[in-house]
């Protein structure tokens, strides 16, 4: 059987499970071992299937080959091939662009600092960039950078020293003196383009996962009935535990890791509509704090501690630390 059709059995038994979905599963994978695509639709499918497999899998046989599949999925034929293709994606090694804003910028750089980039092909920052340089150099470079004909990544070239350029630009604004408020202002008002290289563990979905999460196996398919998700929300959960700092830092390193193409915080929880009352005496709309992460990571993780524990189901929707 050729890899697309063995490819379309595995998503056609996406949702069954038991001792007979099981074997057909296994025996669907063994065929797609060593197997190449041709072309990045196939490929972008079967990374798909492969992570919903790891996140319901139907035993340890099953689990295990799914992931020898997903820890050698960067280092695919055909991924090199249809590489640019599927940027964006979130596919281990494939790059991510985006323009970040500077709370996830600043923990990529802090986290990621050998893939981090700016992505010089998207020139519609270089003037705001080149602009902002004079306030994040010293006085004797800024005044230097002011009379300079140079294009920017020259410029940023010369000065930026072993760093990344990106990482390079996210320190020197970090200098600026200020609060955070401030610090976030410029670097979203030079509204960079950047960019998350392959090389250097960038982030992805492919093999993120809770290390800590007890391993459940699936025994039967899920019924068809469909969820209401306000009751859903409202139901008490079944066990709520606190999460020492370790595990903290490694939920809200989930967030970047699993979905660095998408999001634009390090961390976050979806919150409901309840407000409180602040100092202010006016009803002020819930916010979760998730900055000075990972630049203090003692602090930081004892609130992600805080914020992991605080994140249970209540009626009208999720709990969250406030600012």
């Amino acid at each position: 059987m050729s890899a697309p059709s063995l490819l379309r059995r595995l998503e056609a038994l996406r949702l069954d499970h038991g001792a007979a979905a099981a074997a057909a599963k296994r025996a669907a994978l063994a065929g797609l071992a060593g197997a190449r695509f041709g072309n990045a639709d196939l490929l972008l499918r079967y990374h798909e299937i492969l992570c919903k497999m790891a996140a319901y899998p139907d035993g340890r046989a099953q689990l295990a080959a799914v992931r020898r599949e997903l820890r050698g999925f960067a280092r695919r034929v055909d991924l090199a091939r249809f590489r640019d293709q599927l940027a964006d994606s979130g596919i281990a090694g494939t790059a991510t662009g985006y323009n970040f804003f500077w709370m996830m910028g600043r923990y990529l750089a802090a986290r990621f600092p050998r893939c981090y980039r700016i992505n010089w092909e998207a020139p519609e920052f270089d003037a705001r960039l080149k602009a902002a340089l004079p306030l994040l150099l010293p006085w004797h470079e800024a005044e230097a950078v002011k009379r300079s004909t140079m294009p920017t990544r020259a410029i940023i070239e010369r000065v930026r020293g072993r760093s990344s350029d990106a990482v390079f630009v996210a320190q020197a604004i970090e200098r600026i003196a200020g609060d955070s408020f401030v610090r976030e202002h410029v670097h979203d008002s030079i509204d960079c383009a950047y960019v998350l290289t392959p090389a250097g563990g960038n982030p992805s979905r492919t093999l993120a996962q809770h290390r800590a999460a007890p391993l459940v196996y699936c025994e039967a398919s899920p019924a068809p009935t469909p969820i209401d998700l306000n009751s859903a929300l409202a139901r008490r959960p079944r066990g709520v535990r606190r999460a020492g700092v370790k595990e903290a830092r490694a939920l809200i390193e989930l967030g970047p890791r699993g979905h660095a193409h998408a999001v634009t915080r390090p961390c976050g929880v979806f919150v409901g509509r309840r407000t409180r009352r602040h100092g202010c005496r006016r009803r002020c709309r819930p916010r979760v704090r998730v900055d000075r992460f990972p630049a203090r990571a003692a602090s930081a993780a004892a609130g992600g501690a805080r914020l992991a524990a605080a994140a249970q189901p209540r009626a009208g929707g999720l709990r969250a630390d406030r600012q």
